[in-house]
């Protein structure tokens, strides 16, 4: 039985750490060794709920330590668990036959400062045991951070899926714990996990190049992390000698980037295992609320160089810490990593890696020494620098956002914006100061013109802070003083100050567009590729001028093709015969800072290159940090070029691909019932998709066939006795292949009984016809027998295709096992036998199952007392007796 170490830091967290704790002891797997590092909590109860769950379960560990960031803290796991600890028994006089705690020492080097180590008596058969200590062996470890919790099954369900993996990462859920919704709601790190970030939906295994692939393809604003969503291999982890960055926050950057780049065997689980706690004072200061109560000691030392600015010190801690990530991540490229794979690693995060750091030159203090370290911070592969000379302008001149917080509208804003009631009286004096030095440092240097730099667009972005508005209205205010300006200043603070308030409300009410079901690629047909395109003018400083390249190319280059700056800049394909259109995919430069203009785009499309039809902005979809749209038309429009325009702008893409449908629609099974529905529900579905030349997928969520009575979580009350169905994960029923070929991700998709498609009687030319879908892709699958609800459909014929369609179904090796071994059973069977078919809903709607108003209840009432008692008379008269249900599991 394998063995699962857990890591679990503590640092001021009484409030949540018996949940975490529970959820750790709980576990349906109990083969675990469990590391508690208290990081020198200066709260009343941390140490000691530590101690309590230390002494009643001898497979805790609790290591007490000076505090030195989680990170060291996490680390103190590893090295224990690596056997770089030596112990000595602090309590000679110890007797193991008594419940306590026996108190450790480090015996060798003590880097880390732990002061002492506790290990309940009861894991020491005796003295001499307990004198002879040492680190178990384990075969995975596991991080859990102290104020969040694991699913009961959550190391069950990993371990299953652990076979010769270094990685099983699974997903989590975030919730939110007393801060307010202004601090999460638009930011994505903190509403989409990192699977749902990277568009992870199906359980499948990767590799590293897999996962380089995809990182490239998302394009995600912010870096890969990962350290608290995975199960790994403790020989991977040792053999890629990874530790997490000592002092420093932000670490699971580092940790996780390199983790996952070197994995051979990563098996993605994308079902939530880990609730992830989003609350005020934690390490990443999410509510952005600085105090000197929620600075860690280890850093104390750096209000002491910010002269006491705690807000300053936190900052630059953050910031550096960032920064160091980034750097260990470059040095690790360059130095250790493969060339090919550290190209793609290097493309993949160059924002990340290069872009994030160009106020460092505006430090004032330094204890880290970052500036000296980021002079010689450079892009590593020729090819990705090439691809950014912004990298050196930036290097020279800085970024255009920090030149107008230079300047002095934004200086005298800011002091303004950040006065406080109690110090107000000092404000003539910090603005007189502000503006002294900022005529010190006037025309210290020459600069280039703001519609200069590449990153012009954010100029319009910064002067409209409230910092720069108010100081802006203030100098206009003095310059107008004449005209008695400086009166009405207050009224004209007020004034922007509540156009402020306004856009920021209308900005939360903005609604997102409603999700809806894109096809996949391999039910589309690319009617572009080969083709011969056209663009309206030649570039004398682009090396590529031939159009037809963005489709005829299979490699995504930097850019395919590049126009003048002209009035109406454009591309045009030929696909020399007319088609009903599904979708225009458009893939933009690699250059982050080129994409921006590429959005102002219009796609017309036309039958006879004389009549052109606008395709609306809605069928618009923008995603990878705009370096890919899907432009969806859902097979509403035919036509035969396809003609891209940008007004004004240098039109330069890297790719365009037009599509239809390889098939005329969709059946899709999402039955959210016992798994005898859902197999019926999917043989239906495959023999509709087969007798009507559609796509066939299906949908697999565990949930509960009472969620349309808004019933989705398992209930006891006086109302409702209701435990909802236990359903086996979706790769532990079908193999992998089946999965790959038809699994979906639920997004846009809804989870349907398939009422619709048999609600009257049909014929296969009626479920045929696009003007009669359910949907616009087409229709939902349903259990019952089509040649029940379809008139030109016999039952011999019906029956023989879906037993024939059965065959064709890779089971996982498990169920294949199961059926195999009831095969082998069935056959042993020498005399004749009773089948006593017991459907799970009948069971379920039983009088231990209650649900109000639902008439399957009393209708379809059979307890299973019944099926037991009519088993044991069967048996009593010698008869063979098999009982089977379709929806057990």
């Amino acid at each position: 039985m394998k063995t699962v170490g857990v890591v679990i830091p503590i640092y001021n967290v009484e409030k949540y750490l018996r949940e975490c704790l529970d959820s750790v002891v709980n576990q349906t797997y109990k083969n675990l060794q469990v590391v508690l590092v208290n990081d020198g909590s200066t709260d009343e109860n941390s140490l000691n709920i530590a101690k309590e769950y230390t002494l009643k379960d001898e497979r805790f560990i609790l290591f007490d330590k000076e505090n030195g960031g989680q990170s060291t803290a996490r680390n103190v796991g590893i090295e224990y668990f690596s056997g770089d600890f030596c112990f000595n028994i602090i309590n000679e006089e110890l007797q193991v036959d008594k419940h306590q705690l026996v108190e450790f020492s480090i015996k060798n080097n003590n880097s880390r400062a732990i002061h002492k180590i506790y290990k309940s008596s009861n894991y020491f058969a005796n003295k001499k045991e307990a004198i002879n200590f040492k680190n178990p062996n384990i075969d995975f470890i596991v991080f859990l951070d102290p104020d969040d919790y694991w699913t009961l099954d959550c190391i069950e369900e990993c371990v299953k899926r652990s076979d010769n993996m270094d990685i099983v990462w699974f997903d989590y859920q975030m919730f939110y714990d007393n801060i307010e919704e202004k601090h999460y709601k638009h930011k994505t790190n903190l509403t989409k996990s990192q699977m749902q970030i990277y568009e992870y939906y199906k359980p499948e295994k990767i590799t590293s190049m897999q996962w380089l692939e995809r990182c490239l393809k998302i394009q995600a604003d912010l870096p890969f992390w990962c350290v608290c969503g995975g199960v790994y291999s403790f020989a991977y982890l040792q053999k890629i000698k990874l530790k997490f960055l000592d002092g420093l926050i932000h670490e699971d950057v580092h940790f996780g980037m390199l983790l996952f780049a070197q994995a051979k065997h990563i098996y993605v689980f994308p079902k939530v295992l880990y609730y992830y706690r989003i609350r005020s004072a934690s390490t990443a200061s999410y509510d952005k609320i600085t105090t000197k109560a929620n600075i860690a000691p280890y850093i104390e030392h750096l209000c002491d160089v910010f002269d006491g600015d705690v807000k300053a010190a936190k900052e630059y801690h953050a910031k550096s810490s960032i920064f160091l990530n980034a750097w260990h991540i470059r040095e690790f490229i360059a130095k250790e990593y493969d060339k090919e794979k550290g190209k793609l690693l290097e493309e993949a995060f160059f924002m990340f890696l290069y872009f994030w750091y160009f106020d460092f030159v505006e430090l004032k203090h330094d204890p880290r020494r970052i500036k000296e370290l980021f002079r010689e911070h450079k892009p590593i592969y020729e090819c990705n620098h090439k691809r950014y000379p912004e990298f050196d302008f930036f290097c020279k001149y800085g970024l255009v956002r920090y030149r107008i917080q230079k300047q002095l509208s934004y200086r005298i804003g800011y002091v303004l914006t950040r006065a406080k009631i109690y110090n107000f009286y000092l404000i003539p004096f910090r603005l007189i100061l502000e503006f002294i030095k900022f005529k010190m440092e006037k025309n210290k240097k020459k600069l280039p013109k703001l519609d200069e730099y590449p990153d012009f667009n954010d100029v319009n972005r910064v002067k409209n802070h409230l910092s720069y508005l108010i100081g802006e209205a203030l100098i206009k205010s003095i310059k107008q003083w004449y005209l008695g300006k400086p009166l009405i200043l207050p009224f004209a603070w007020y004034a922007i100050y509540k156009k402020k308030k306004i856009k920021k409300s209308d900005y939360k009410k903005q609604v997102a567009h409603k999700p809806y079901f894109i096809l996949p690629d391999h039910t589309l047909l690319n009617i572009s590729k080969y083709k011969k395109a056209m663009q309206s003018s030649l570039s004398i400083y682009s090396k590529f001028n031939d159009a037809s390249r963005a489709i005829n190319t299979d490699i995504i280059c930097d850019y395919a093709f590049c126009t003048s700056k002209d009035q109406w800049s454009w591309w045009m394909v030929d696909l020399l015969d007319t088609y009903f259109l599904e979708k225009i995919r458009i893939l933009n430069v690699k250059n982050t800072f080129l994409r921006s203009s590429m959005r102002d785009i219009k796609i017309y499309v036309s039958i006879d290159n004389t009549q052109w039809t606008l395709i609306p902005q809605n069928f618009y979809i923008w995603k990878y940090n705009n370096f890919e749209c899907d432009v969806v038309i859902s097979n509403r429009v035919e036509a035969r070029y396809i003609k891209i325009l940008l007004e004004r702008k240098v039109l330069s893409l890297s790719k365009v691909e037009v599509f239809k449908k390889r098939k005329k629609g969709y059946i899709i099974s999402s039955k959210p019932d016992g798994l005898g529905m859902r197999i019926a529900s999917i043989l239906v579905g495959m023999y509709l998709a087969k007798k009507m030349n559609f796509e066939f997928g299906f949908l697999w969520h565990n949930s509960i066939d009472l969620a349309f009575m808004g019933i989705t979580q398992s209930c006891k009350d006086e109302k409702l006795n209701y435990l909802g169905n236990c359903m086996d994960e979706v790769d532990i029923v079908f193999g992998e292949s089946f999965i790959e070929q038809y699994f979906l991700p639920s997004e846009g998709l809804e989870y349907s009984h398939g009422n619709a498609i048999r609600k009257d009687k049909r014929t296969f030319e009626y479920l045929t016809d696009q003007e009669n879908f359910e949907k616009e892709w087409g229709w939902y699958s349903t259990d019952i027998l089509p040649n029940l609800w379809i008139e030109d459909c016999k039952e011999s014929e019906c029956l023989h295709e879906i037993q024939q369609i059965y065959t064709t179904i890779n089971f996982s090796k498990q169920y294949q096992d199961i059926l195999i071994k009831v095969q082998d059973d069935i056959a042993k069977l020498q005399a004749k036998f009773i089948a006593l078919h017991i459907r799970g809903g009948d069971i379920i709607f039983s009088n231990i199952r209650k649900a109000p108003s639902f008439t399957p209840v009393i209708e379809r009432l059979f307890p299973y007392e019944i099926a037991l008692e009519i088993a044991i008379k069967e048996l009593d008269k010698n008869n063979n007796i098999v009982v089977f249900g379709q929806d057990l599991n």
